[in-house]
């Protein structure tokens, strides 16, 4: 498979399990196949000589705007930040899933990586700060309760009705 940034033959490596293709002769680019970057995005995930040589690199300017071609799949794939508030691009196929990451890029998306709990508190602190935030979800958590409440007394009129008008 040929590199989609400079056109190198990738070679395909394993890391802990995870076969991705490498552009160790050109760019250091890194392509996923569907999935496989959420199994080393994280900083526990992977050990080896390959992954820390990918991420010893010092990122690359970002700025390419011009839609590069999956190498799996040949279509232009699609370029958007890794996550909402991040500041990294990726390339993302939307027809095979598959994710190319510039030079440098892995190691940015491990070190912006956030656990279920830090997600969790970034949320209570949006919320705390904008007290329109925490009025709405207060509403809306009366408004469920309230929902919630209903379905038990359909719930319990329908038992009702089966005791009553056996099957």
């Amino acid at each position: 498979m040929n590199c989609p940034s400079c056109n190198h033959h990738m070679i395909e490596v394993e890391i802990s399990g995870v076969k991705i293709d490498y552009c160790q002769d050109g760019c250091q680019g890194v392509y996923f196949d569907n999935f496989e970057l959420k199994q080393l995005d994280e900083t526990h995930e992977g050990s080896g000589s390959i992954l820390e040589e990918i991420l010893s690199q010092e990122r690359q300017d970002d700025s390419r705007m011009e839609k590069m071609e999956c190498p799996k799949c040949h279509i232009k794939m699609k370029r958007h930040k890794y996550a909402f508030d991040s500041d990294i691009y990726i390339d993302h196929c939307y027809s095979c899933n598959g994710i190319w990451l510039d030079k440098g890029e892995l190691a940015a998306v491990r070190d912006q990586f956030r656990s279920d709990k830090q997600r969790t508190q970034n949320v209570e602190t949006l919320i705390s700060s904008v007290p329109d935030i925490g009025q709405e979800m207060a509403r809306m958590e009366i408004e469920r309760d309230k929902a919630d409440a209903r379905a038990k007394k359909r719930r319990g009129f329908f038992s009702f009705l089966n005791k009553i008008i056996p099957s």
